[in-house]
């Protein structure tokens, strides 16, 4: 017995073929530019599981560790002041030199703190161009906040002074804290901004 046909495969109502997704992309290349944009690199996926962080958050962890090794003198220098909100968050700023600004955050029921850059250059837009270039922050800041010290103006948490600090790792930095119960050290992940280990330490300023 003869086999019977096969059912041709659907037609259009024009009697073409359905085109397939990869004829659509073929035939409309803007698609194909959006579709292949949006999945992230080989070397962006591989970096974002070194920083274990998302892949779209791998440009922002870089540029928060560029900060962090940009900024490393300014950080070690600062005295602290602070404040507590209404809510019993702990907040700190510290204001460099050139501008870019250091955040720190933590609620009551955390130990840690939470930290983050923020650059000049998203603050400000590029001043135009003078015969001084220099950034003078201190011409918008009360006189009595500014202090002796002109070059930086910081806001740490309540009773904390970074006494030395030094690189332990890509992305890992070393600080030992002095407060009013003892010292400790404490090791931060630039990419992150968190406080990844923390244990006791002499009040010694030797890293």
């Amino acid at each position: 017995m003869p086999s019977k046909p096969r059912a041709p495969e659907a037609d259009s109502k024009d009697g073409k073929q359905p085109m397939r997704w990869w004829q659509w992309l073929i035939v409309y290349p803007t698609i194909a530019t959006s579709f292949f944009a949006a999945i992230p690199t080989a070397g962006t996926y591989l970096r974002s599981l070194v920083l274990d962080v998302k892949a779209t958050e791998v440009v922002d962890a870089e540029t928060q560790n560029k900060l962090w090794v940009k900024n490393f003198d300014c950080v070690i220098k600062a005295k602290g002041l602070s404040i507590k909100t209404p809510q019993s968050y702990e907040v700190g700023a510290t204001v460099c030199e050139n501008g870019d600004i250091l955040l720190a955050g933590k609620r009551s029921d955390s130990q840690t703190p939470r930290q983050r850059w923020v650059p000049l250059t998203d603050v400000l837009p590029p001043a135009a161009p003078s015969t001084d270039s220099r950034v003078d922050l201190f011409s918008v800041i009360p006189s009595a906040m500014a202090g002796e010290r002109r070059s930086t103006i910081s806001a740490q948490l309540p009773g904390e002074t970074i006494m030395c600090q030094r690189w332990v790792g890509e992305g890992r930095l070393l600080q030992r804290v002095s407060t009013a119960n003892g010292c400790f050290d404490q090791v931060i992940n630039t990419f992150k901004g968190i406080v990844i280990s923390r244990q006791n330490a002499p009040c010694t300023p030797q890293c």
